[in-house]
């Protein structure tokens, strides 16, 4: 399964599910924290997102535009590590 991590820039994806038990640098986080958080940000299964910039030399933050929001949400990597995304082929928001 890929994650937002994986994305290339501009590429859509739909949010499959998050789990904060595949996160890079999980022990810096209280366990539900993250997952609250993104469910908060608006990470829910089913919606479509886009990476729409990388930070310096591809690295982080990564800036994600949710659902054709004009809102971009900016993520850390070991947040975006935990949100598993697959082909938008046939998904409609």
């Amino acid at each position: 399964m890929r994650t937002i991590l994986d994305l290339k820039l501009h590429e859509e994806a739909v949010v499959l599910s998050i789990n904060e038990n595949t996160m890079i640098d999980k022990e810096h986080y209280k366990k539900g924290d993250v997952e609250s958080r993104l469910l908060d940000m608006g990470f829910i299964e089913g919606c479509v997102v886009t990476l729409m910039r990388r930070g310096l030399f591809g690295g982080e933050p990564f800036a994600i535009r949710i659902n054709q929001n004009s809102s971009l949400i900016s993520l850390r990597k070991s947040e975006a590590s935990a949100v598993f995304v697959g082909n938008t082929r046939g998904v409609v928001c």
